[in-house]
């Protein structure tokens, strides 16, 4: 039975709050849930909705997509690897952070 996980939340805006177009969300969410499968031998995507407030103190609201992965590697590995996906994914969208989750907690990389 698998126990640990990570999940990265895959915005749908860039540069803080504009949308992203329909072929780029799913570019991106096609991209992370790729990299996780390759890692971990699949994953699960869930759509959800996500809010946070940004430097003006404005409620940013918006549709993310969180790729779940279950897994039966070293922690600090996965957790490793899902940094390095959120890096990507941050510096892609100029992103202020892309949110990482486990088993052990959540960070904003």
């Amino acid at each position: 039975m698998l126990k640990d996980y990570i999940a990265v939340y895959v915005p749908s805006t860039r540069s803080g709050s504009i949308p992203l177009d329909t072929i780029t969300t799913d570019k991106i969410n096609k991209w992370t849930a790729s990299k996780l499968s390759a890692l971990f031998g699949g994953c699960t995507s869930i759509p959800s909705v996500g809010s946070w407030l940004d430097d003006n103190n404005n409620l940013i609201t918006e549709s993310i997509t969180i790729c779940k992965a279950y897994h039966d590697k070293d922690p600090l590995v996965a957790w490793n690897a899902g940094v390095h996906i959120c890096k990507v994914i941050k510096r892609y969208l100029t992103q202020y952070a892309v949110t990482l989750e486990s088993n052990q907690g959540i960070d904003f990389i």
